[in-house]
């Protein structure tokens, strides 16, 4: 009797346990509606710099529980599962010598997921630097340095001439104040520690 199979269904079936067939069945739909949704919104991104956009962002990449389901769905649909012979499948899970066709798949699903992995590290990089864009901040044009707008920055307490600027609106040569910096990356550390 022959079996279709790969390395990286096996790795998902482990995982999955008993919902892999379901999540299997689906994979289709969650790609072409994944896609649909993450070409809308990567798209305006580009267009657009908007509040809405910048909530709606952190959905769809990243490490976030959708795109991960996104991301797994493409693995699935692109995956190569190849015909063993039941005794040769039965065999290569115990550790016995593997045919080359499912050392092949071995490869591909190893390249497939660190292709995935790049696509949740790439994407939470650009969700980052589009909540920068978004973000309001308090730009003091004599220095050429920005801050936060909510911060209690000891620079801006005797400064004048201050003015309220987006993210995308700040000249390249300006730079971001370094305590102000600490300060939004010990924010973020916090929102992470809450999740």
């Amino acid at each position: 009797m022959n079996n279709k199979t790969s390395f990286l269904s096996d790795l998902l079936h482990s995982l999955f346990g008993s919902i892999y067939q379901d999540f299997y069945d689906a994979k289709g739909l969650i790609v072409i509606v994944g896609t649909c949704i993450f070409t809308i919104i990567f798209g305006l991104s580009h267009i657009l710099y908007s509040s809405i956009i910048n909530y709606f962002l952190p959905f769809v990449t990243g490490f976030s529980l959708t795109f991960i389901v996104y991301v797994i769905a493409w693995w699935m649909l692109l995956d190569i599962k190849v015909e063993t012979r039941e005794e040769e499948y039965v065999y290569s899970k115990k550790g016995t010598e593997k045919s080359k066709a499912y050392k092949f798949t071995i490869v591909w699903g190893t390249a497939l997921v660190i292709l995935g992995i790049s696509a949740m590290y790439y994407t939470n990089k650009y969700r980052k630097h589009y909540a920068h864009l978004c973000e309001t901040f308090v730009v003091d044009c004599n220095t050429k340095v920005y801050h936060l707008e909510d911060s209690d920055c000891e620079e801006l307490q005797d400064v004048d001439g201050l003015i309220e600027m987006k993210g995308y609106e700040i000249k390249k040569g300006y730079t971001f104040c370094e305590e102000c910096k600490e300060y939004k990356e010990e924010m973020e550390g916090m929102v992470y520690e809450r999740r």
